[in-house]
């Protein structure tokens, strides 16, 4: 970490809101109320098709839900306010650091964050139900997660005009993408052709290897598809960063 300025100063300022327990209640805040609503509310009603209790399905996704706001929204964050606000983003681009170490220090710090949410959810649904929700595949699922999500906020915090801008982002495409994945309800159900569309969106195939008990094609497909956004959009970050100018 501390090779890495942008990491250690990331990681200093939110060591610093750690300490403010309003910061970390907000940063779980409504994770926690749709777990309260959904799985106090309606878990033991709902029965899922196959077996296995409804909390023991909205728990896991949940946590991805968690983990992929947070790490999007501190990398989004500081990149879009340090662009056009702060102004520190310009100064990291003249310093000596290279582009990947800029790079990797916003999306570990977003990674970090996003994990810390996670831990925190899932603590919450082992107090609250008595279910541990991760196995090796939702370990690894969080790490793609958060690391995706951190990369895609860098991505957005670069290319947005406004402040404003952020709040449309998060709006139309991260809170549907939170409820239409397959986090409350699985997708089975759903018209073959919503399901196919659905099945564009990365945190679809992040909820699949989050609930995943063994290997199978099904979950291999969605590493493999996760894997390869990931490496889209750091390519894509790689080129932003490299040609940025103002």
């Amino acid at each position: 970490m501390y090779h890495n300025p942008v990491l250690y100063r990331e990681v200093s300022l939110l060591r610093r809101k750690l300490l403010r327990p309003g910061y970390v209640f907000s940063t779980i805040f409504f994770p926690l109320i749709y777990l309260a609503a959904f799985g106090l509310g309606l878990g033991h009603r709902v029965q899922l098709e196959g077996g296995g209790s409804y909390v023991q399905f909205l728990l896991p996704g949940i946590v991805a839900m968690a983990s992929m706001t947070n790490a999007f929204n501190l990398s989004a964050n500081s990149t879009g306010m340090g662009r056009l606000l702060t102004r520190h983003w310009q100064s990291l681009l003249i310093s000596p650091a290279s582009p990947m170490v800029l790079i990797w220090g916003y999306i570990m710090a977003g990674a970090l964050r996003g994990l810390l949410a996670a831990f925190l959810v899932a603590l919450a649904g082992i107090l609250l139900f008595g279910i541990f929700p991760f196995t090796f595949f939702s370990l690894l699922s969080l790490l793609l997660n958060v690391t995706l999500f951190a990369a895609l906020g860098l991505l957005v915090g670069v290319f947005i005009n406004d402040i404003e801008d952020m709040a449309l982002f998060t709006n139309f495409i991260i809170m549907p993408m939170a409820f239409f994945s397959g986090t409350f309800f699985p997708l089975d159900g759903m018209p073959s052709a919503v399901v196919s569309l659905l099945s564009l969106l990365p945190l679809t195939h992040i909820n699949a290897i989050m609930r995943a008990q063994e290997f199978s094609m099904t979950i291999i497909f969605s590493l493999a598809y996760s894997t390869l956004l990931l490496g889209i959009i750091l390519l894509w970050c790689r080129s932003v960063v490299h040609r940025y100018h103002e």
